[in-house]
């Protein structure tokens, strides 16, 4: 049989027996030959035929619970890091532009200073020729 909590009610006076699994207990009688109309406590959910099965299920459904309030942090905390992530290649695209046009303006420049030394050198060499 399964365990049982006691919690007092709202009214103070009324006791509220909860079963283990947090399903209200029911009282219910025996129709036993040795206890025949004998009062008792027990799972309202509890059915001798299935056993704990049913008991079962229920701290599975918790166990359930709980896995998907931690799985819901984890897909928080993987939205938070997919985001940064995000940021940081966005970052690195900036960063990447800048340097390619730095890398282009560095290339017109050594041509054209290319350019007017060849320019130079064959205005020389034609007044000397």
């Amino acid at each position: 049989m399964s365990s049982m909590s006691v919690q007092s009610s709202a009214h103070g006076s009324e006791e509220m027996r909860k079963c283990f699994c947090g399903v209200r207990t029911s009282t219910l009688k025996s129709w036993t030959h040795e206890n025949p109309g004998r009062r008792f406590e027990a799972c309202s959910i509890y059915d001798p035929i299935t056993k704990d099965t049913i008991n079962q299920l229920m701290m599975d459904k918790k166990i359930l619970k709980s896995d998907v309030v931690l799985l819901k942090e984890e897909v928080k905390w993987f939205k938070e890091e997919r985001g940064k992530l995000l940021l940081g290649i966005d970052e690195l695209k900036v960063e990447r532009l800048d340097n390619r046009k730095k890398n282009v303006c560095f290339f017109k420049g050594s041509t054209v200073a290319i350019f007017s030394l060849l320019t130079l050198g064959v205005f020389i060499l034609c007044k000397l020729g």
